[in-house]
């Protein structure tokens, strides 16, 4: 009797699948016991690390609400992944581990943000609006200040981050920043008995400018994009032989109030002179 060459066909076809679906059966279950993220904040370009542990998968799966053209996921290696943004964001990413069948362990939510570096309309400055934030944000997304001091009366706190070029000022009462001060000279603070020495501010203005660029930022810079003042809001040191003077913007078109600092012979005498240092209040 001639088995017809189909048959034979039909049993070697049997044998393969039945083969890989033993093969995908003896797969170990995927499972995911533990996830890491360096930062669940920082800023444009820089990088939140995701460390996972885990068992039985071949890759790690991001997925995320934030668009992703504005999102940037890197393999470092098996265990970890690094994600950058392009731009300012902020939103939920999902965590999990798949092996070459594509089955899934379970999903591990985050909530993350990227910031943008500068200052953004005289009212956040590294992402910390004044008035709004709290110490605690400042901490977690610029680190341990590099030097601390306390005002006479105990009731505010002065974080300067010498290396970044400003400080924040911060109510003790209710753990709000209040204000701060960018410097565009190198400056300088006693702390614990030692003078640290501080660097300029390297990032935009709010668009009028920069303290970096060759000629810093002067005065007819400001003048030419925020107009004058308000009526009283020139002001001279009364210190004796200190030609200190500052303009004052009170939440100019929505934006925050920004004082301007210059020193000059007389309050109107402005032109050519460079701003040493602004405050954000």
């Amino acid at each position: 009797m001639r088995i017809p060459l189909n048959y034979y066909i039909l049993i070697f076809a049997v044998f393969i699948f039945t083969s890989c679906s033993e093969d995908e059966a003896m797969l170990p279950p995927v499972e995911l016991d533990n996830v890491e993220l360096s930062s669940m904040t920082t800023y444009i370009e820089e990088p939140i690390s995701i460390t996972v542990k885990g068992s039985g998968y071949s890759s790690i799966d991001v997925k995320s609400v934030i668009p992703s053209n504005a999102l940037i996921i890197e393999e470092v290696s098996k265990n970890i992944v690094e994600i950058t943004a392009t731009r300012a964001v902020k939103g939920r990413i999902y965590i999990s581990l798949v092996n070459e069948n594509g089955d899934l362990s379970e999903t591990e939510t985050f909530d993350v943000e990227f910031y943008e570096h500068g200052i953004l309309d005289f009212k956040t400055i590294e992402g910390i609006e004044i008035d709004v934030d709290k110490k605690a944000k400042a901490l977690a997304l610029l680190g341990a200040p590099e030097g601390v001091l306390e005002s006479s009366d105990g009731k505010y706190e002065f974080l300067y981050y010498f290396s970044k070029g400003f400080s924040l000022y911060v109510n003790k009462g209710t753990d709000v920043i209040f204000a701060s001060r960018i410097y565009g000279i190198s400056w300088s603070r006693n702390i614990d008995g030692v003078d640290v020495i501080g660097d300029e501010y390297p990032y935009s203005l709010s668009g009028i400018g920069n303290f970096t660029d060759q000629d810093g930022l002067n005065m007819d810079t400001v003048i030419s994009s925020l107009g004058q003042p308000g009526s009283g809001r020139k002001y001279a040191s009364t210190t004796q032989n200190s030609t200190l003077k500052w303009y004052v913007y009170d939440s100019l078109n929505n934006m925050g109030t920004v004082i301007f600092y210059f020193w000059a012979d007389s309050l109107d005498a402005y032109q050519g002179e460079r701003v040493p240092y602004l405050n954000l209040d």
